[in-house]
């Protein structure tokens, strides 16, 4: 019996160490439009509101899979159809990869997108992912404003019918 409660506890121990580390490994994903191969990189495969997160945009030529270096480059961020980000333009670099920093004000589903020109080409792809609440991100819940407000008046009740009672 003492055996297996240590093993219990020494997979936990394991299990508690392991989890976070394998949380903050970095995410890569890929996308193709219009012969331009988009690879966008972030610092953390599950993003947490209120962090800095490191993303990386590498564009290669979707054929010869060379790195390319567009004329132009907007990035969008947005949550829910509302631009937190607006599009804004990068001047990109001579075969660079473009690397920008940026802090999910809140959790939920975001989506991050690129348009990209080179000569007379445009391409655009869009990446979705999920941010995790942070637990020092402040949402105030309705139900417990509506539960606040039913109990202060189910308190304040008898007080008041006592007070009108009372003329």
């Amino acid at each position: 019996m003492k055996r297996t409660g240590a093993a219990l506890a020494l997979a936990l121990v394991f299990l508690y160490l392991t989890v976070p580390a394998a949380a903050d490994t970095p995410a890569r994903a890929a996308k193709e439009s219009g012969g331009i191969l988009f690879e966008l990189g972030m610092s953390s495969s599950i993003p947490r509101s209120l962090d800095d997160v490191t993303m990386t945009l590498s564009l290669y030529n979707a054929t010869t899979g060379r790195l390319i270096t567009p004329d132009e480059l907007l990035v969008k961020i947005s949550k829910t159809d509302t631009a937190l980000f607006p599009p804004t333009s990068f001047k990109a670099q001579k075969d660079s990869v473009a690397i920008f920093r940026y802090t999910f004000p809140e959790g939920g589903n975001y989506a991050i997108g690129f348009s990209a020109s080179k000569s007379d080409t445009r391409a655009n792809a869009t990446f979705e992912f999920f941010v995790q609440r942070s637990e020092n991100e402040t949402t105030s819940n309705p139900i417990i404003i509506i539960v606040g407000i039913v109990a202060v008046i189910l308190v304040l009740t008898p007080f008041f019918i006592r007070f009108v009672s009372g003329f």
